[in-house]
């Protein structure tokens, strides 16, 4: 029996690169996902500085 036959036809090289590349946009999503929520987290620590030190000031 041919592979083809077996595997329907299926080009498993060209399946695994795509999975791959999914793989790949996902985790450069991942990480734009964990950047933004750093830069949130950064955003929300300096403003709660700003407001400390105005009243220290005042």
């Amino acid at each position: 029996m041919e592979i083809q036959q077996i595997t329907g036809g299926i080009d498993f090289e060209m399946e695994i690169k795509a999975v791959m590349q999914i793989g790949r946009v996902f985790q450069g999503q991942h990480h734009r996902v964990q950047s933004e929520a750093h830069l949130l987290r950064v955003q929300n620590l300096t403003e709660q500085l700003v407001i400390v030190h105005n009243r220290r000031c005042q």
